[in-house]
C-alpha cells in the first residue's frame, strides 16, 4: 500500500510540473494555498503560488492536475480536495507512512532537492523500460524539473500562439524570457515556408 501511495504521489507530482510549470521552490507550500473561487459563473481552482523574488500571482490548476491530486489525497484517505488551512504539503514527503499508505502525521514538505532527486529517479525509470523496448532513451536520461517547466512553457505557446498567456503560464516578469518559446523551429518553419 505504501508503494501505491507513493507511486500516486509521483504521478500527481508529474501532472503539477508538466501543467502548472512550477519551479520547485514553489511547491513548498501548503495545499491551501490551493482555494475555489467563483469565475464566469463556475466554481474554478486557483493555485495562490508564491514565485521567484517572493512574487505572489494566481494562477488556475489545470484539470488534469486537480484529478491526480485527488487520486493521491484519496489514497491518503483525507478529503480528495484541499480545504481552508490545509496543512497538508502539495509536494509531502511521505515519512512515516502507515503499513497502510496513510499519513501518521502531517509531513514535511519536499525539499527542492528532494524534488529534483525525485524526478531523477523517475525519468531513469522510464529510460529503463524505453530501452527495454529498443527507444531511445538519452532524452529522458537528460530530463528534470527544469525541462518539464520548459516542456510546459513551450506546450501552452504552442497551444495558444499567446505571449501575454505564456508569460502569464510561465511568471516571467521580463516578456523577452518568454519569447525565446514562441522561436519556432527549423522543421515548423520550413512547413510553414513552404505551405501553399
Amino acid at each position: 500500500m505504501q508503494r501505491s501511495t507513493i507511486k500516486a504521489r509521483d504521478i500527481w507530482m508529474f501532472y503539477l510540473f508538466w501543467t502548472m510549470a512550477p519551479r520547485r521552490a514553489e511547491v513548498a507550500l501548503p495545499m491551501s494555498s490551493f482555494v475555489s473561487r467563483p469565475i464566469g459563473g463556475e466554481s474554478t481552482w486557483v493555485w495562490e503560488i508564491v514565485g521567484k523574488g517572493n512574487k505572489s500571482d494566481e494562477m488556475i490548476l489545470h484539470p488534469k492536475a486537480i484529478t491526480k491530486m485527488m487520486e493521491f489525497r484519496t489514497k491518503l484517505r483525507i478529503s480528495a480536495l484541499p480545504r481552508n488551512n490545509d496543512p497538508i504539503p502539495i509536494m509531502p514527503s511521505l515519512e512515516g507512512l502507515t503499513p497502510e499508505g496513510t499519513l501518521k502525521r502531517v509531513p514535511a514538505a519536499m525539499t527542492p532537492n528532494t524534488i529534483h532527486k525525485r524526478f531523477k529517479k523517475i525519468f531513469l525509470g522510464a529510460a529503463e523500460i524505453a530501452d527495454s523496448k529498443g527507444i531511445d532513451s538519452s532524452q529522458l536520461r537528460k530530463c528534470s524539473t527544469h525541462w518539464l517547466r520548459h516542456t510546459s512553457i513551450r506546450e501552452m505557446y504552442d497551444k495558444t500562439n499567446d505571449i501575454k498567456a505564456t508569460q502569464q503560464h510561465a511568471r516571467h516578469s521580463d516578456i523577452n524570457t518568454t519569447a525565446h518559446y514562441a522561436r519556432q523551429d527549423l522543421k515548423r518553419m520550413k512547413e510553414i515556408m513552404f505551405s501553399d
